[in-house]
């Protein structure tokens, strides 16, 4: 099925997050490390479930969200000393 999406942003990065994902399984297949890893592992909680919740309300999401609102003017550097005290990105 193919339906029309407005939502041009949304369209990259899922896109993007594609590609992400099929570098990791190629590392996965060149390992040789079997399909289990890239399927049954992946819809385990660690896997996509992991994947969403990290995207809606993560320190990662947090900070870049933070740093994109501010135009890029303040470092990542001084967000996470800020925003996560001690943790990294």
């Amino acid at each position: 099925m193919v339906s029309p999406v407005q939502d041009m942003e949304g369209v990259e990065l899922c896109g993007t997050l594609k590609n992400v994902v099929a570098i990791a399984a190629g590392f996965v297949d060149g390992l040789k490390m079997g399909n289990n890893t890239k399927d049954s592992t992946f819809f385990e909680s660690c896997g996509v479930a992991d994947l969403i919740t990290t995207c809606l309300g993560g320190r990662n999401r947090k900070c870049a969200d933070a740093f994109a609102r501010n135009g890029g003017k303040r470092s990542f550097d001084e967000l996470e000393a800020e925003m996560l005290q001690g943790q990294k990105l």
